[in-house]
């Protein structure tokens, strides 16, 4: 899609057209999901990305890809660069405490974010 400036339907349109069912988007979690991510989805997004400068393949460096998301370092992704910061859910009761200071993010994150919260509570 990218390589080719392809629009996402076009992108899409030979999975579409092959008859093979493609199962939206199960988070590794393991809970219910409440929403369908399709392929489609995924892909729409990307494109928009794209326009918005957010995505740029030659600018991609893999090795830090590979480095930020290994578990031990952080296991996180730019969603929005120099922004918005995703990372691997906590499994440990003390998160709060543990991230109350975002430089314990990381050394690429470290001084790119004011705060870090995790969405699953139930106070957000």
């Amino acid at each position: 899609m990218m390589y080719h400036n392809m629009l996402p339907e076009a992108a899409f349109a030979p999975f579409a057209q092959s008859g093979i069912e493609l199962v939206p988007y199960c988070d590794a979690g393991g809970l219910m999901s409440l929403y369908n991510l399709t392929v489609l989805d995924c892909l729409k997004g990307l494109h928009r990305a794209i326009g918005l400068g957010w995505v740029d393949f030659s600018k991609f460096d893999a090795e830090e890809y590979d480095y930020f998301e290994q578990v031990e370092n952080g296991d996180w992704n730019w969603i929005v660069p120099g922004k918005f910061l995703a990372f691997a859910g906590p499994v440990w009761d003390d998160w709060d405490e543990l991230y109350d200071d975002p430089s314990q993010l990381g050394p690429g994150a470290a001084g790119a974010s004011s705060a870090a919260a995790t969405l699953e509570l139930p106070r957000y």
